[in-house]
């Protein structure tokens, strides 16, 4: 092999790293760690009680980018306090009525399909199951620390799927400002069965 070919083939090396780092940065990188044990960082929900539903809402399989598991999202009509705010139709009469064109959200220039598995009916009872603490990184938002609460449904006929908990709930920053957003029930939404006075106290509160 020439001089000429090896310097060609060196460049194309070359490039290719830049591409590939230039990708990585783009796409980033994350990790997940099970923190279930970790008191603190479950907020304002105890892994010791259960919880219901104060309101039926969908289940949502979330886009496989943001891990494609299943979340419990209120109907859009809602009024939230301080939520993920995942898509949802406006309510879920509209979408009993016609499931297809209710799971269409119109956006400037383009429109998207919500993967709805179904709906999660009032007083269905939630037992928190996990919590997960993913970090990560990427060029655009630097590093960031994420708490997904997960809890088991109990009965009915999602009983024992998984549900992510964070769009039934208010967030707030652990440790002021330099801890990871945390999460306690959302009023209206769901409370705990286990000390019913107490939980009411917890979920009034929209900050």
């Amino acid at each position: 092999m020439n001089l000429i070919a090896k310097s060609a083939l060196w460049l194309v090396g070359i490039a290719v790293a830049i591409v590939g780092l230039w990708v990585f940065a783009m796409i980033g990188v994350s990790f997940s760690t099970d923190v279930t044990d970790d008191k603190k960082l479950w907020g304002g929900y105890n892994p010791d009680n259960e919880y219901f539903l104060d309101r039926s809402v969908f289940i949502i399989k979330a886009d496989k980018n943001a891990g494609g598991h299943l979340v419990l999202v209120p109907e859009e009509s809602f009024k939230r306090c301080l939520g993920l705010h995942w898509s949802a139709p406006d309510t879920i009469d509209e979408y009993r009525a016609d499931p297809v064109q209710a799971s269409i959200k119109q956006y400037d220039g383009f429109e998207k399909k919500i993967d709805i598995v179904g709906i999660i009916e009032k007083g269905t009872i939630l037992k928190p199951h996990r919590l997960e603490k993913t970090t990560g990184w990427n060029l655009w938002y630097g590093g960031a620390t994420t708490i997904t609460p997960l809890a088991k449904v109990i009965g009915g006929p999602f009983q024992g799927k998984l549900v992510d908990l964070t769009d039934v709930s208010i967030y707030y920053q652990a440790n002021g400002e330099d801890g990871p957003f945390i999460y306690k029930p959302e009023q209206g939404l769901i409370r705990g069965t286990a000390d019913p006075v107490a939980e009411i106290a917890v979920v009034n509160k929209c900050s």
